[in-house]
Order: structure tokens, then C-alpha cells, then sequence
């Protein structure tokens, strides 16, 4: 606000890419080897978390952006004055992708968990107080 105030030529702006092809999987994959350490805050254990991790790197490689992509529609948005520089890759349309930025946006306002239409309201009992 205090840039748009002083007419300042400086400006910010919030990427927000969908998948982008990075090599996070098997580097995080190889940390946990190397340091015989398992994923403490995953509900997945041993193969099923590395089966789970293994089939979303799979669709990351096949779906997912390059970061030349990125880079490339980043440019674009913001010579088009975007400020939420919203980058997805093609089988994920952009309505979806603020869709959900909407339901997070919702869960913090609401002070919910995170993603919460896709899970089951807390019973009375289990909430915290």
C-alpha cells in the first residue's frame, strides 16, 4: 500500500506455481536413506509412504512445469500487471487451482485444518479446547 502511495516503480507479487519438476522427491527420498531417518509427521510408514511418494513424483514428472516454465508465464503475468502470479500446468485449469486457494484461504480465516472439505467434521469430543 505504501508503494502505491509514493507511485514507487517498485512493486510485489506472489508466485504461486501448480507442480513444478524439481527433484524434491528423490532428494528428500535420499536424505532419509543416507540418514536412516524416517518421516516422523507422515501417516504412511516404510513402502506405502515411499509407494505414495514414488506414484506422486510420477505424475510431477509427467504433469508437472519446468522451472523454464515458470520463469516463462512469471514474465508474462507480471508485464500483464498480475499480482497473485498464478502458474499451473496443463491439466490443472486455473479456476481449479484458485478454487482450492479459496478453500485454504477459507480454512485460515475459519481457523479449520488445512484442506477441510476433504475431511470429516471433528466430533465435539476430539476438538481441542
Amino acid at each position: 500500500v505504501e508503494l502505491r502511495a509514493k507511485k514507487s516503480k517498485l512493486t510485489t507479487h506472489v508466485l504461486m506455481p501448480g507442480m513444478v519438476k524439481t527433484g524434491i522427491i528423490e532428494n528428500s527420498q535420499r536424505a532419509q536413506q543416507n540418514h536412516k531417518f524416517a518421516s516422523s509427521n507422515s501417516i504412511l510408514t516404510g513402502s506405502d509412504e515411499k509407494l505414495a511418494l514414488d506414484r506422486f513424483n510420477a505424475k510431477l514428472k509427467s504433469n508437472g512445469l519446468s522451472v523454464e516454465e515458470v520463469v516463462e508465464s512469471m514474465y508474462k503475468r507480471l508485464k500483464r500487471g498480475d499480482f497473485y502470479l498464478v502458474i499451473t500446468p496443463p491439466d490443472q485449469p486455473e479456476a481449479v487451482f484458485r478454487a482450492l486457494s479459496a478453500v485454504r484461504g477459507d480454512d485460515i480465516v475459519h481457523n479449520r485444518p488445512a484442506n477441510s472439505i476433504t475431511i470429516k467434521p471433528m466430533s465435539k469430543d476430539t476438538r481441542a479446547a
